[in-house]
């Protein structure tokens, strides 16, 4: 897939919001659902009964997205003796009109897939996929009042949903929750056994969404949730984000600037680097602190997080699954 290079705090959001699950669909009592064991410090995913190293094949982006851009891909993965693959489901093509879905093509693809004998990892393509909102439904993408977007620099507004829009989350929510369902009425046979909730999330040319709700927010106080996570694990932060709220004093309460440091200014445009090869460790070290805008970054990764575990617990019920 298309490679871009997201600062280290998008990359931490990634890391530790992106959810990722597994899913059961019928009750088999000499089968146990998909879940992850304890080993060591480690986690081992256990699927039927046995322990699970996915060796898979990543699909482009949109061969999902008819069957016959897949004909050619099921020998290749026999050849190259893979138990897996990995494949985006498009938000615009499940739901092309609001509350009206069309999921005949998963279905086809875990048919497909049960029959050549290899598991299927989901990616959820809605709100966000490569810093963009490209694949939400167009009439998502019609409705600027409705399902705000993210704006940068003067007020600039760019084609990517705001993730502090309530709108905007329970929009995703709802169809991933169908989704969900769906896949649990009929995977018989558990041939999907995670789903990735969105993919590359984070804001290209600017640091933060600056609406005016965004900026209402960010002039606002830190969420007391957020504060008290971090003094319960003040030992286990990443150096960076520790750094920036010791230089402001570890405060406990305060704007978002008032804990993490000031934002951006204002007339300062980052440029977007796309390199082939990707950027060296001394290129993102460097570009770490040339851009050192901790407020902003934590601001957008709280905020990210927030809307995709509620994308995530919509489809939770509908999965009888152990969240990974």
């Amino acid at each position: 897939m298309k490679s871009r290079i997201p600062s280290f705090w998008t990359l931490l959001a990634i890391t530790l919001c992106l959810s990722a699950f597994c899913i059961h669909c019928s009750r088999q009592e000499d089968q146990p659902v998909p879940y992850l064991k304890e080993q060591g410090t480690a986690k081992q995913l256990i699927v039927d009964g046995k322990p699970f190293v996915a060796l898979s094949g990543e699909l482009g982006n949109n061969t999902a997205t008819h069957m016959d851009y897949l004909k050619p891909v099921w020998p290749i993965l026999t050849w190259g003796n893979l138990n897996s693959v990995i494949a985006g489901i498009s938000w615009a093509m499940v739901e092309p009109a609001e509350g009206q879905y069309d999921f005949s093509l998963v279905g086809d693809i875990i048919k497909k897939a049960r029959k050549n004998r290899v598991k299927l990892i989901f990616i959820w393509f809605a709100s966000w996929k490569n810093g963009t909102s490209s694949y939400a439904p167009d009439w998502v993408k019609r409705d600027y009042k409705r399902f705000p977007r993210i704006q940068i620099n003067d007020h600039e507004t760019i084609e990517l949903l705001s993730p502090l829009s309530e709108e905007n989350r329970k929009a995703d929510a709802r169809a991933f929750a169908a989704l969900m369902k769906y896949i649990g009425e009929v995977d018989k046979y558990r041939t999907v056994i995670m789903m990735q909730v969105e993919n590359e999330v984070g804001v290209l040319l600017d640091s933060r969404d600056r609406s005016d709700a965004a900026n209402e927010a960010y002039n606002g106080p830190v969420p007391q949730e957020l504060m008290s996570y971090l003094a319960e694990h003040k030992d286990r932060l990443a150096p960076e984000l520790t750094a920036a709220w010791q230089a402001n004093g570890f405060k406990t309460s305060g704007t978002w600037a008032e804990v993490f440091g000031p934002g951006k200014p204002e007339d300062l445009v980052m440029p977007v680097r796309n390199l082939v090869p990707p950027m060296t460790q001394e290129e993102q070290d460097e570009a770490l602190v040339t851009f050192p805008f901790y407020s902003d970054e934590v601001f957008m990764a709280w905020h990210y997080a927030k809307y995709i575990q509620s994308v995530v617990e919509a489809g939770k019920p509908n999965t009888r699954s152990q969240c990974l």
